[in-house]
């Protein structure tokens, strides 16, 4: 998907480790990409529902954002 896009494009889509989880792929070079898992939290597992909308807060490693936008801005 990214193979065509300029160095520094990113999509985020939903990871196979579950419905809490997301991964963020990100272009550095043609031929070379970073994943970054993004956990999801708020998420109430027993309300289906719940699950298939965007948790309360995204966490990459240490850091904490309140919604995909703002995770496009800080990662690169």
């Amino acid at each position: 998907f990214l193979g065509d896009k300029e160095p520094g494009e990113k999509v985020i889509r939903p990871s196979s480790r579950g419905p809490s989880f997301l991964t963020l792929t990100l272009k550095i070079f043609d031929g070379v990409f970073a994943h970054k898992e993004i956990t999801e939290s708020g998420k109430d597992h027993k309300d289906i529902t719940s699950l298939l909308r965007l948790g309360k807060t995204l966490t990459i490693g240490d850091e904490t954002f309140e919604d995909l936008d703002e995770v496009g801005l800080h990662t690169r």
